[in-house]
């Protein structure tokens, strides 16, 4: 009569854990898009003589006019 407990909280244990795990996936997905995202934008303005050539040029020599 006593396995009949432990076994329920042991899968109520294993669907905590899943749901955990989920949201740790859906955390992950979130931050590789915003970090694709920014990767992007520094890509497209990076080119210009913007602010945002300096994550381009970051380590080379700034551009000299």
């Amino acid at each position: 009569m006593r396995n009949i407990p432990i076994k329920k909280i042991i899968m109520e244990q294993k669907k905590d854990i899943i749901k955990k795990l989920e949201r740790v996936g859906q955390l992950s997905k979130i931050i590789s898009c915003v970090a694709t995202a920014l990767i992007v934008v520094i890509y497209l303005y990076g080119s210009s003589d913007d602010a945002g050539g300096f994550f381009i040029d970051h380590g080379k020599m700034s551009k000299i006019k």
